[in-house]
């Protein structure tokens, strides 16, 4: 994402920082006004770390002690969800000002940037992500939770592996079912249902 900002900061110049003030602008209207889709985006983003914050214990439980906990949870959660939105704040708004659109996947703008070396780092940099979050998010807890159920009978590993073979149906049925509600809809649904436990 760095090396995609300076490519787009590069090539946008001094227009990159006025296309800041555009995003903000918004388009269209959002029903209950921009308070409301203020809380709207805040909702979804509770929503989004819902999981992680439910199996907290699983990611906390191999600390030396509770200051390395907190470090890691201040450099980890507030530091990066800021660096990174505000990465993704530049990368937006230099596309708005490159190619007259807002383009929101960062695949999209790499592939407009037309740069070979970046669209590799680009390709890496999306590979390491997607396993890192995944594993973050979608495995390790599942695989602790069914470990934790029947421990004498189930070990991390198995309880991995269930966690796996479950996932592969529900990758099966995103592209034909889940998909249809759409990403918002879902990380909302599944916030709701999580936000009571």
């Amino acid at each position: 994402m760095i090396a995609l900002l300076i490519v787009i900061w590069v090539k946008t110049g001094s227009g990159l920082v006025s296309a800041v003030g555009t995003i903000f602008n918004g388009i269209g209207e959002y029903a209950g006004g921009p308070i409301a889709a203020f809380f709207s985006i805040t909702g979804t983003m509770v929503a989004y770390f819902a999981a992680v914050v439910v199996n907290y214990g699983d990611f906390s439980r191999f600390v030396r002690s509770e200051r390395e906990m907190k470090l890691g949870n201040l450099v980890g959660l507030p530091f990066n969800v800021a660096f990174f939105s505000f990465i993704a704040l530049f990368v937006t708004a230099g596309a708005i000002a490159l190619f007259g659109e807002q383009l929101v996947n960062p695949a999209d703008i790499v592939e407009r940037v037309d740069n070979l070396a970046l669209t590799v780092i680009a390709a890496i940099t999306f590979l390491v992500a997607t396993v890192g979050i995944n594993l973050v998010a979608n495995f390790v807890p599942p695989a602790y939770d069914l470990s934790n159920l029947i421990p004498s009978k189930i070990s991390f590993r198995s309880g991995g592996m269930i966690a796996s073979i479950v996932a592969f149906f529900v990758g099966a049925l995103w592209v034909s079912v889940v998909s249809q509600i759409g990403i918002m809809g879902f990380v909302n649904t599944l916030g709701a249902i999580l936000a009571p436990v």
